[in-house]
């Protein structure tokens, strides 16, 4: 019988999510970050990949994919982005 503390626990359990993007040129998944008040929760923070050649895509749709590896179960987030103002005008990247 294996006994965990709860750090040591959640850290497994977080091994085995994994979270991707199913266009990484659009939607770049960066690492998780845990809670400092409650360590079970973990997040996983997008970027929006900035660039003029977004204007050019006919397009902008994207899926985020959440696994447990361990179980099999999965979901997907489907994300819709609209572009709001003209080329070449600056972006800026809201939190």
């Amino acid at each position: 019988m294996s006994i965990y503390s709860s750090q040591s626990y959640n850290t497994l359990c977080l091994s085995y999510l994994q979270v991707t993007s199913s266009d990484e040129t659009l939607i770049k998944v960066l690492a998780p970050e845990r809670t400092a008040h409650l360590d079970y929760l973990a997040s996983y923070p997008v970027v929006l990949e900035l660039s003029s050649s977004l204007w050019a895509r006919s397009q902008l749709e994207a899926v985020i994919d959440v696994r447990c590896i361990a179980t099999g179960q999965r979901q997907t987030i489907g994300v819709k982005i609209k572009l709001h103002g003209e080329q070449g005008t600056q972006v800026q990247q809201g939190k």
